[in-house]
């Protein structure tokens, strides 16, 4: 039943809420330190995503060409996601890796090579003698140009 300023809640239903403090999760990128809200929130994905494109001469790619820098950027997110779809949980019921998420090898892995998804691919389709083309089924950020 609407409350007397038409809303549902009244004080009285924030009373058993106690805000939690937590400690933020850091990163360094470029020469700052970055930091976020830890698992449970999605902190981790601006860390791990910033921490793949650290391998990439941004200011230099989005000089060259804006698209192709703004196709890194995004390639780069979408690893970040799966891993918090597949890590990220409450941490009073589970463990997130936070340290080996952010670590230069785990990082530098999932900045390798994969194939480009920008390119289509020939393959010969059921029936026979006809070519039909697809996109590559895993995303890449290798087509930029590493920073060295």
């Amino acid at each position: 039943m609407p409350g007397k300023d038409g809303g549902h809640l009244a004080a009285k239903d924030f009373d058993p809420i106690e805000a939690e403090w937590v400690a933020p999760i850091r990163a360094a990128d470029r020469g700052h330190f970055l930091l976020e809200l830890p698992p449970n929130g999605q902190g981790i994905v601006a860390l791990t995503a910033l921490g793949i494109l650290e391998g990439f001469d941004l200011p230099g790619l989005f000089r060259e060409d804006e698209a192709r820098a703004s196709h890194l950027i995004l390639e780069a997110i979408k690893p970040c996601f799966a891993d918090a779809e597949r890590y990220v949980a409450d941490p009073r019921f589970a463990q997130t890796p936070v340290a080996r998420l952010l670590s230069a090898e785990y990082l530098a892995a999932r900045r390798a090579p994969r194939p480009d998804p920008t390119r289509p691919r020939a393959r010969q389709s059921k029936r026979a003698g006809s070519t039909e083309t697809r996109r590559a089924s895993r995303s890449s950020i290798a087509s930029a140009t590493p920073f060295p």
